[in-house]
């Protein structure tokens, strides 16, 4: 009942913190020290109630929407920012237990050590916007976890920083086809059974008229053909069809083999 009277009296104030524009972009500027009084004049409870309440789990940052209710996007960011100057004890509370859009702004206002433990703790945060910050921060250790995160974006972040080349092994089952492709073409060919993978997605292909719908499987195959041995690569010149791509490699290869085959004899 607490946590329900706290955080709704603190909307109620942020909403007395809202003054008209005349931008057509934006309809509000916010009163960001009135925010910021209020706050520092809660008890340290309410204060840790506010930053940790699941409302701030995928709370929008922005807004154009006349509609919408959830306008204070941009005055929690500017409230964060104002506090992490100004009173490091707020500013500590927040950190340590904040969650959502709170835990966005505590991470983008902290630095050094307190904001590798605050990414640590936020590294398996609901929202999708923490667990992104969280893999740009977190130590490298953390990532082997992270890798398995259920967010393509967040799996995105962990590749960039370990380097495909180090772990493309790890993704050869990703479910996004974008990643599950680009580890296909870093990884050894002879580390996974890459006939079934191929035969599987050209089976699909077949059945797929739309191209945008195909585009990643047609990836996938494409970067097996340009690793699969030559001599196997004939049995497939039946993929020509399925894109200019497909069809360049195919003949690129074959022509670097026709070379190979002509200066022997």
């Amino acid at each position: 009942m607490r946590k329900e009277k706290t955080i709704d009296r603190f909307l109620s104030h942020l909403g007395t913190c809202k003054v008209k524009t005349k931008s057509r972009w934006n309809r509000y500027a916010f009163n960001t020290e009135s925010a910021v009084s209020y706050f520092s004049n809660l008890s340290i409870r309410d204060k840790k109630l506010v930053v940790k309440n699941d409302l701030w789990n995928k709370y929008p940052s922005y807004t154009c929407s006349i509609s919408n209710p959830n306008i204070f996007g941009p005055l929690i960011e500017q409230m964060v920012r104002y506090i992490s100057d100004s009173n490091k004890e707020d500013f500590d509370i927040i950190l340590k237990n904040s969650v959502g859009l709170f835990a966005c702004a505590a991470l983008d206002s902290s630095y050094g050590k307190e904001r590798v433990k605050a990414a640590k703790r936020l590294s398996k945060a609901k929202d999708v916007r923490v667990r992104r910050r969280c893999a740009n921060i977190v130590p490298a250790r953390y990532l082997t976890n992270m890798s398995n995160d259920r967010s393509e974006s967040v799996r995105s972040i962990v590749i960039k920083r370990v380097g495909i080349d180090n772990c493309s092994d790890r993704f050869l089952g990703d479910k996004s086809g974008w990643i599950k492709s680009h580890a296909i073409l870093h990884c050894d060919i002879s580390s996974f059974d890459y006939k079934d993978i191929l035969e599987a997605n050209i089976e699909e292909l077949s059945k797929i008229n739309d191209e945008w719908r195909g585009w990643s499987k047609r990836r996938i195959v494409n970067n097996i053909l340009r690793k699969i041995p030559i001599e196997e690569l004939l049995y497939y010149m039946n993929t020509v069809n399925f894109s200019s791509g497909t069809e360049e490699i195919i003949n690129r290869r074959l022509s670097g083999y026709k070379q190979d085959t002509g200066n022997q004899l």
